[in-house]
């Protein structure tokens, strides 16, 4: 994935696009599935088989097994298993969730047997410069450093779309802030498609940063999600240390218990010390090319702070 796409999604990231805000108008609640996609662009490829040391190990996360109600007596911070109405409709705009984009696509809900939770999972499809996020805003509980943020869900990809080198698809996030323009770090969909994390921020990081500016990336080792299929719990997850006077930070993204990057990305002071977390998940391009029809399936979210 070349630097200048991550320019691209480094512009959504830090607010040249569309903020995350409640839309004016609800999902299609007539019509609660996705739209159609392109199968030609999906590609059936196996997740690696390969373990990478984690460093940190990844946050215990509970069963995504077939069964009702997953959020049922969970612990997190925060859960969502997309049970909570009848309707797409319902889902997005009542529940856990706080606010909702839906700018270029649509949400729905797949019922189908395979679903990880029973009866419902969430699915987001958006076009060229969709913007189609649900979201939520925490204060941060930690009182004390060394600290850990996971946003963690179940994933199925039902379609990579057709993500050109100068265009990016961030499906998941965690926030500094209110609105994504506070500074965010995501996990996206590349040309390829490839998996990948990136952070962006405001303002110029400087060099503490490592490589400075606005942005920063890493791409994800091992092969992309298998197409059409519930491909297990993916997460992004962030350590937070230093001292409040010297914060620091280092992100990871995880399939299972398999960290996909060879080692965490660095994140700037501006990410390294949040009073307010933003967590997002859904779809939203950017760039100069065309992503094409991006199809995702989302179930049992959860984000902790521990």
């Amino acid at each position: 994935m070349g630097s200048r796409s991550w320019l691209a999604l480094a512009c959504w990231l830090s607010g040249c696009g569309s903020a995350f805000t409640a839309a004016s108008g609800g999902p299609d609640a007539s019509n609660d599935s996705v739209a159609p996609v392109d199968a030609s662009v999906a590609k059936d490829v196996g997740l690696a088989e390969t373990t990478i040391e984690a460093s940190p190990p990844p946050m215990e996360s509970g069963s995504a097994d077939a069964g009702a109600h997953f959020c049922a007596g969970r612990s997190e911070l925060f859960c969502a298993d997309f049970d909570e109405g009848q309707s797409a409709t319902m889902v997005v705009s009542s529940g856990p969730w706080m606010t909702f984009s839906q700018l270029g696509g649509q949400f729905g809900l797949a019922t189908s047997q395979d679903v990880p939770s029973p009866p419902n999972a969430l699915t987001v499809s958006g076009g060229n410069n969709a913007d189609v996020l649900v979201t939520r805003t925490l204060a941060n509980p930690a009182t004390a450093r060394p600290f850990r943020a996971r946003l963690e869900f179940n994933l199925k990809v039902i379609s990579a779309g057709s993500v050109g080198p100068l265009s990016a698809s961030a499906f998941a996030a965690i926030g500094v802030g209110q609105t994504k323009s506070d500074g965010v770090v995501a996990l996206a969909i590349g040309s390829g498609p490839t998996l990948a994390a990136a952070w962006a921020i405001p303002t110029d990081a400087g060099a503490a940063a490592g490589d400075g500016g606005t942005f920063g990336t890493a791409n994800a080792t091992g092969a992309f999600p298998p197409a059409n299929m519930w491909a297990g719990r993916y997460a992004i997850d962030v350590t937070y240390a230093g001292t409040a006077a010297a914060p620091t930070a280092c992100a990871q993204i995880y399939a299972g218990v398999t960290p996909l990057l060879p080692s965490c990305i660095p994140l700037p002071p501006l990410l390294a010390n949040p009073k307010t977390f933003l967590i997002a998940i859904g779809d939203s391009a950017a760039g100069l090319d065309f992503t094409g029809n991006v199809a995702l399936a989302f179930d049992n979210v959860t984000f902790n702070v521990i």
